[in-house]
C-alpha cells in the first residue's frame, strides 16, 4: 500500500514537472521540413500579415517581414535558416542586420495576443499595416524622405510601447523571437520574415525535471521489489527514455538549426 502511494505520489509529481516544462515551451513555432511556402495574409503594405506555410501547404503560423526591397514569390517554396538578424539587411545593410528588441517585443505580443494598446486586431488590415510600418521604422526600413512611421499614428504608438515597456524593464532582449531568413529556389535572399523559438532554458527545465525524477524514484525503491512496482517502474522508465529522446531531438534542432542565436 505504502509503495502504491509512492508511486502515485511521484508519478503525480513527474506529471507536473514534465507540463510545466512543457507549458514553457509550448509558443513556439516548429517547421518540420527544410523547406516551406508562404501565403499573403491581413494587410496591404506588400509586408505582413505573412503565413507561414509548410511543404503541402498547411498553416503554420503569422509572421511579419523585415525588408522593404527583398520579395516573396507565393508560388515557389524557400528553403530557410534562423539566426538573430536578417542576412543582407535591407536599406538599413548589415549582414547580418542584428533584429531590435523593440521589434521582438511587438511581434512576441502580436503572436499572444497581447499587444495592449488600441484593441489590435490581426483581421483587421489597418492594424496590421501599422504593426509591419511599425516594424519597418524601427529596423530602419525606410529612406530619408519619409515621414517617421510612414505617418501612421497607430504605428507610432506600437514603437512608443514597446520602448516604454523596454525602458520600464519588462521586457529585455530578444526574448523567444529571431529572424526567419529564407533564399528561393534561384539561390536568392528573399524578406526575412519573424519566428519563436524554443528558450533553452525551458528545455534545460525538461531535462533536469527527468533526471531529477529519474534518480529520486531509483533511491525510494531501490530495496523494494513487487510485481506492481516492477511494472510501474518499467513503465516510468520507458516514458522517460521517450521524453528523453524528445529532448534529445529539441536540443539538436537547437544546435543545428538557430545558427547564430546568441542567448
Amino acid at each position: 500500500m505504502k509503495v502504491t502511494k509512492r508511486i502515485l505520489t511521484f508519478s503525480t509529481s513527474f506529471a507536473l514537472i514534465l507540463l510545466m516544462a512543457f507549458s514553457s515551451i509550448g509558443s513556439v513555432d516548429v517547421i518540420p521540413i527544410s523547406t516551406i511556402y508562404l501565403a499573403d495574409g491581413t494587410g496591404t503594405t506588400n509586408g505582413g500579415i505573412f503565413e507561414i506555410l509548410d511543404n503541402s501547404k498547411n498553416y503554420l503560423f503569422d509572421s511579419f517581414c523585415l525588408e522593404r526591397i527583398e520579395y516573396i514569390n507565393f508560388t515557389n517554396p524557400f528553403t530557410w535558416s534562423i539566426s538573430t538578424g536578417s542576412i543582407a539587411g535591407g536599406i538599413s545593410g548589415g549582414n547580418p542586420d542584428q533584429l531590435d528588441a523593440k521589434t521582438a517585443y511587438l511581434y512576441y505580443n502580436f503572436r499572444m495576443n497581447t499587444l495592449d494598446i488600441g484593441n489590435f486586431d490581426k483581421t483587421d488590415a489597418g492594424d496590421a499595416n501599422s504593426l509591419q510600418r511599425a516594424i519597418w521604422e524601427i529596423e530602419g526600413e525606410k529612406y530619408s524622405n519619409e515621414a517617421y512611421a510612414f505617418g501612421d499614428t497607430y504605428a507610432k504608438d506600437l514603437i512608443a510601447l514597446a520602448q516604454s515597456t523596454i525602458n520600464t524593464g519588462a521586457w529585455a532582449g530578444l526574448g523567444n523571437v529571431r529572424v526567419l531568413n529564407l533564399v528561393d529556389k534561384y539561390d536568392k535572399n528573399a524578406q526575412s520574415q519573424l519566428t519563436l523559438v524554443p528558450e533553452p532554458a525551458s528545455l534545460l527545465l525538461l531535462g533536469i525535471s527527468l533526471i531529477c525524477v529519474s534518480l529520486v524514484v531509483r533511491k525510494t525503491f531501490r530495496h523494494q521489489k513487487s510485481p506492481v512496482l516492477e511494472m510501474h517502474c518499467k513503465h516510468l522508465k520507458e516514458t522517460k527514455q521517450g521524453f528523453f529522446q524528445v529532448f534529445v531531438f529539441l536540443f539538436v534542432f537547437v544546435d543545428s538549426h538557430l545558427l547564430i542565436c546568441d542567448y
